[in-house]
């Protein structure tokens, strides 16, 4: 079992107690390697006492007194587990470890169950098989299972929905969100805190003088905002709040630990336990008074489709929205920009730099462009693609790796390629005098154009025949672009590329856009790609019958079961949904604090 800043009672054995005192030496590094020697023939020597003290003191100068336990279920001596805690938490990803970070400083007890292991990975067999004929990339990829879920990855993007994007759009048909942009910018500055960045506004630039240019800042079509980064550092949030988790005490983590099967309390109409199994068959039985769904779309949806099965129907009666509405944004490439002005170009789109925050530009149509052509949302966002030997890539790897990327390009290498004398001036010039991102002259911008797809209710998952090696049911998904889609895509694009010549930008960084030999504007739906921001299937709403939760993310059918993933958005507006989960999570956690 792996153990992890958590003290161990006086009665453990000699064995637990090294393995514990191992555990906290690979915490704490190098500094302490030339002690293990001493510490094996301490234990050698079976000085039971002396191990005890090691343990104490170690733990005592790393900081690490009694904070959290991070167990594997595979490791586990026992073959069947349990455990009691008021709070179960079902996921490790951005939900999850923000709920049992609010829940643990509260001074409540928390269990959170992890499907993977300490560092993410996209390994999801349990998918694989069911796409059938759909082409949804993220059902089969998109999905990170480990401590962090997928910030560990994530290029840490953050932006809020705007006013119009919450509001019902009967142009577009799409409902309103059953809260209002108050009730989740509430919950932006904490969030904003917590990974580090600043609160500044999202409308403007903070880009140094000299000034951008002013045109395009101010158009009818077009609307443009800054979304937020933070450093690659700050993105993974097991990370970002270890220190904060440090000396709760009160939060319980099991790696390797998938749900299987669901316990009902048929009488009260409640979740009574979580069984969870590890490949190798070790179970653990979870009960609490209070569970989060916080998985991620598909498993979230997963495991709501298996209560209502398991319940005959019981625990979703009447509800005509489980598993439907599934959507996400839809993106095809428009073209490549060609840097005239390489100078002005940077200006435009080199990321800004303010202390710890990072900020880009994101265009958007206008509520009103929407409204005329009636479709929903579309932005477009500028891909920077730094040629594969270059010192931009490199800079790239390098906080990959810091952020938690077990992919990324050995250190070595990566400053190898980074000590470029004539890119290192540069990128200092450009960060001192105006506080932005160098832009080589061999990298490439992209323009990606990024459609928000009205929900359907015939998109949708559902539960299969199959069952994984676990027992479970998989899930199927029935999902693909509509003509209503393509719709919105040539809509989006006319008023771009006309917005792009109106800003004076064809003067600066032309963008090849795509047409047919007979000059008319290419179909996209075909070659669009979903953009692994899967929502929709457990939509929150006040009506039982329309909805799955209600707008504090509490099933209406299950009253201890919360569902936090982005599947519980009735939209997804023009961004993408990190900052608005992250505030969700944050407020479904407050309501049952509450209670």
């Amino acid at each position: 079992m792996l153990l992890e800043r958590r003290r161990f009672p006086r009665q453990a054995t000699l064995t637990r107690k090294f393995k514990h005192l191992g555990a906290c030496l690979a915490d704490i590094g190098r500094r302490y390697q030339s002690a293990a020697g001493r510490i094996r023939h301490v234990a050698a020597s079976g000085h039971a006492l002396a191990i005890d003290w090691l343990c104490r003191t170690i733990c005592r100068t790393c900081g690490l007194r009694g904070s959290v336990a991070i167990f594997d279920l595979a490791e586990s001596d026992a073959a069947i587990l349990s455990r009691d805690a008021e709070f179960c938490v079902v996921g490790s990803g951005l939900a999850g470890l923000i709920i049992a970070w609010r829940l643990a400083s509260a001074g409540r007890r928390v269990v959170i169950l992890e499907s993977g292991e300490r560092q993410p990975n996209r390994q999801l067999p349990v998918r694989e098989a069911l796409n059938g004929s759909s082409r949804h990339a993220g059902m089969i990829s998109g999905e990170y299972r480990g401590l962090g879920g997928a910030s560990a990855h994530w290029g840490g993007r953050l932006i809020p929905l705007t006013s119009h994007d919450m509001l019902a759009r009967p142009h577009a048909a799409i409902e309103a969100w059953p809260l209002s942009p108050a009730d989740l910018g509430l919950y932006t500055p904490l969030t904003e805190t917590l990974f580090k960045i600043d609160h500044s506004s999202f409308e403007a630039d903070s880009a140094a003088s000299p000034p951008l240019p002013a045109a395009g800042s101010i158009d009818a079509d077009v609307v443009r905002r800054f979304p937020k980064t933070p450093r690659f550092s700050n993105r993974n949030l097991a990370k970002a709040l270890g220190v904060q988790l440090q000396g709760q005490g009160r939060i319980e983590t099991w790696l390797n630990a998938s749900v299987c099967d669901l316990v009902l309390d048929r009488e009260r109409g409640r979740l009574a336990a979580v069984i969870a199994a590890s490949p190798n068959r070790k179970r653990l039985e979870i009960r609490a008074k209070t569970f989060f769904f916080a998985a991620g779309t598909f498993e979230t949806t997963r495991l709501a489709l298996h209560l209502d099965q398991i319940s005959d129907g019981r625990a979703f009666a009447g509800c005509e929205a489980l598993g439907r509405f599934f959507q996400d944004h839809l993106r095809v490439e428009l073209g490549q920009l060609a840097m005239r002005d390489p100078f002005l170009t940077n200006r435009l789109f080199g990321q800004r730099l303010t202390r710890s925050t990072r900020r880009s530009i994101h265009f958007e149509l206008s509520p009103a462009a929407q409204q005329e052509d009636g479709i929903a949302s579309a932005y477009i966002d500028i891909r920077i693609a730094p040629a594969p030997d270059s010192p931009l890539n490199a800079l790239r790897s390098l906080g990959h790796r810091v952020q938690g990327h077990r992919s990324a390009k050995s250190n070595l290498a990566s400053i190898k390629q980074l000590l470029d004398p004539g890119f290192l001036a540069s990128a200092a010039l450009w960060r001192l005098k105006y506080r932005q991102l160098y832009l080589p002259p061999d990298m490439s911008l992209f323009a990606d154009l990024r459609i928000e797809q009205a929900p359907h209710r015939q998109n949708r998952l559902q539960l299969a025949q199959q069952r994984d090696g676990l027992g479970m049911p998989v899930l199927a998904l029935d999902w693909s672009p509509t003509e209503a889609d393509e719709h919105t895509f040539q809509a989006a694009h006319r008023r771009f590329r006309a917005y792009w010549t109106r800003a004076g930008f064809d003067e600066i960084c032309p963008i090849a856009w795509p047409e047919t030999a007979a000059g008319e504007p290419a179909r996209f739906i075909e070659r669009s790609e979903d953009t692994l921001h899967p929502a929709g299937s457990t939509r929150m709403g006040t009506d039982p019958r329309a909805s799955v939760v209600d707008p504090f993310l509490r099933c209406h059918g299950v009253a201890n079961l919360s569902l936090v993933s982005a599947s519980v958005f009735p939209s997804s507006g023009s961004a993408n949904p990190s900052l608005t989960l992250l505030q969700l999570a944050l407020r479904a956690a407050d309501i049952r604090l509450s209670q």
